[in-house]
């Protein structure tokens, strides 16, 4: 089989796969929405399915049909032999580029000198309540993996975007202190 040049969206859903179970398209975006969601972009479940498509093509994966008695049937994908292969060439020898920050109420702040204040503090306290949400999953997520051998890296993840979640609260709380202060 002729070797395929895969997205980074590919990577990720070889990664999902690596952990031995069999998954639909569906359940592989609900993984990622739960796990990587917190440090990198979920990809659509368009962009999934074509992925799974193209791996499948590849030898990468293979399909099995489920049939459900109450839904539809569903299809569930596994990893094979090369998938694993092409995922840990990718770890191994594929340059990482330097993260790339899309922190979009920051943006707002930056260019906000024009707009009230209560807009932007709104903005922030919106922010910092999803935060907040985003930490209790990922501690949730930590202590579910610590005690799994195969997650023990995702939990060591779960904790460092935890840390750097961390931060970020701690810098919404210092801007909305400064905004509110500028206001009075």
């Amino acid at each position: 089989m002729a070797q395929v040049k895969l997205t980074t969206t590919g990577h990720t859903v070889l990664g999902l796969l690596s952990f031995g179970q069999a998954l639909s398209g569906y359940e592989i975006r609900q993984w990622a929405r739960h796990s990587i969601g917190h440090l990198y972009t979920t990809p659509a479940q368009s962009q999934i399915y074509g992925e799974l498509k193209r791996l499948e093509a590849s030898g990468l994966v293979t399909s099995t049909p489920v049939p459900q008695d109450d839904r539809p049937d569903k299809i569930v994908y596994e990893l094979t032999d090369a998938g694993a292969d092409a995922l840990a060439d990718w770890l191994r020898h594929e340059p990482v580029p330097a993260p790339v920050l899309k922190h979009h109420v920051a943006l707002r702040v930056f260019f906000g000198r024009d707009v009230d204040a209560e807009v932007l503090v709104a903005q922030l306290e919106n922010h910092r309540d999803r935060l907040l949400v985003s930490l209790d999953e990922l501690e949730t997520y930590s202590v579910a993996m610590t005690g799994d051998p195969a997650g023990r890296h995702s939990a060591l993840v779960a904790d460092w975007i935890a840390d750097l979640q961390r931060g970020d609260l701690a810098g919404v709380e210092r801007t909305l202190k400064a905004l509110t202060s500028a206001e009075g």
